[in-house]
């Protein structure tokens, strides 16, 4: 499972521990 780096407004960034690689998430913007 990927680990939370950062929350940058409504985009999280996670790493996934097995595959060292930066996964950017794009959330939609909750209010």
């Amino acid at each position: 499972m990927a680990h939370l780096i950062s929350n940058l407004g409504n985009t999280k960034v996670f790493r996934d521990p097995n595959d060292k690689s930066i996964i950017y998430i794009h959330l939609y913007k909750l209010k």
